[in-house]
């Protein structure tokens, strides 16, 4: 493995980010204002299949935007996780 992903997700905000895993160097990184409240909010109350889906499809096009700005250097193996696929 040479890069994996490290995200925090917080209440207000989120951040994606790619790290070089010999160097701990960020090697890319995603920000976005809105966190994990805005998503929650975003569903029916007490709908946790639709909160589950909201998340994932969320992280998902985090994930694909990242992969967007330099594919060549992704590993093999997270570009082809199902996650991404999913």
């Amino acid at each position: 493995m040479t890069s994996f992903f490290s995200c925090d997700w917080g209440t207000t905000s989120f951040r994606l980010r790619r790290v070089n895993a010999a160097t701990g160097h960020v090697i890319d990184e995603r920000r976005e204002a809105s966190g994990a409240r805005v998503l929650f909010s975003s569903c029916a109350p007490g709908d946790t299949a639709a909160r589950e889906k909201a998340f994932a499809n969320f992280l998902r096009k985090q994930l694909r935007l990242m992969a967007e700005n330099d594919v060549t250097s992704l590993d093999r193996d997270i570009l082809s996780a199902t996650f991404l696929t999913g």
